[in-house]
């Protein structure tokens, strides 16, 4: 009799024990197939582009150079990031030789902005009437001036990717006098678009991390296209140049704070809808069209704002707050329900 009851002791104790290890490979298991989930979305967030027409991209004949720590992106794209183009700089004079064996102590302060010797700048007082030659002259200015605050990069793969995205959307443009779109990328460690007036639209570096397709990449540049067919920034700086505050400031300045601020939320929407029609009129799925807002809802949550350094070294509070302009954005979630519910 007591050799049946440990039979049975051992037996129900097996049982348990044999329990408890199914439950625990379950529960690995499971946590598994999460870790495989994020990494195989994080993964396809950054894996070799496609051109429009499905053909593989040739590689760039330069070697790209940008560290990772400069990109200021979720820590599993930073992880997998290994390469980014060259920047751009502009050279600065060389210090003046000294003497003292004391290192001095360093300053740690953001400097002020860069004095650049800058053609004089007049605003009309219609900036949305203007005739194409007075805004071409304008545009090109003011082009000048930010190329003195955030140095442009150069990539000959990002150059082919962008000259192709602009021959499929240049058709479609309302405003015929502008010969040709030109694209500039900003180094950063933002993402972030935005374009004023004439042909020049701005994407970060960062961008380039965060689309994984060129239909993502169309999406983002046929916004700016939307927004200067439409002349959203100089219809906002109208409700700017006339006030008294505003008359004070220098034009440049002026121009450079409301690129900082924004555009209104229903211009934003505007953008998104005339975006997101182009991708259905060049034969993408909405899936496809959509894929860009729904990869910009995860960075949204995870990106936080700007630091005083950027891969120019340190930033200005103006120079921050033009790099976290898609803070001032619609959120990603609006923006997505009104593309869906249309």
């Amino acid at each position: 009799m007591i050799q049946r009851w440990l039979i049975v002791t051992v037996s129900l104790g097996l049982m348990i024990l044999l329990a408890w290890l199914v439950a625990a490979d379950g529960r690995s298991y499971r946590e598994s197939l999460q870790k495989n989930r994020k990494a195989d979305l994080i993964a396809r967030a950054i894996e070799p582009p496609r051109s429009i027409a499905q053909a593989p991209e040739p590689e760039s004949p330069e070697p790209d150079s940008l560290a990772r720590d400069l990109l200021d992106v979720p820590a599993e794209l930073n992880r997998t990031y290994e390469t980014a183009p060259r920047s751009v700089t502009i050279p600065a004079t060389a210090p003046a030789a000294t003497t003292s064996t004391t290192p001095a102590p360093a300053d740690t302060s953001p400097p002020a902005p860069p004095v650049v010797a800058m053609p004089k700048l007049d605003l009309p007082r219609d900036l949305a009437a203007m005739s194409w030659a007075e805004e071409e002259r304008i545009a090109e200015a003011l082009h000048g001036y930010l190329l003195t605050r955030h140095p442009g990069e150069v990539s000959q793969g990002w150059r082919r990717r962008l000259n192709e995205v602009k021959r499929t959307l240049r058709p479609a443009r309302v405003r015929k006098e502008i010969p040709d779109y030109e694209i500039v990328v900003i180094r950063s460690k933002k993402m972030f678009t935005f374009s004023h007036f004439g042909k020049y639209i701005y994407l970060s570096s960062s961008l380039f991390l965060l689309t994984a397709n060129d239909v993502e990449l169309q999406f983002c540049v046929a916004r700016e296209i939307a927004h200067l067919d439409a002349k959203d920034f100089a219809r906002r700086m109208m409700t700017d140049v006339n006030t008294s505050e505003s008359a004070e400031l220098d034009p440049y300045v002026k121009l450079y704070r409301a690129i900082a601020d924004g555009l209104p939320a229903e211009s934003e929407f505007q953008s998104d809808s005339w975006a997101y029609r182009q991708l259905i009129r060049l034969g993408q799925t909405p899936h496809k069209a959509l894929g860009f807002l729904n990869r910009y809802v995860e960075y949204a949550d995870q990106s936080p704002a700007s630091s005083v350094r950027n891969g120019k070294g340190f930033l200005d509070p103006l120079e921050r707050r033009l790099e976290d302009r898609w803070l001032r954005l619609p959120s990603a979630i609006d923006r997505l329900d009104k593309l869906t519910k249309r």
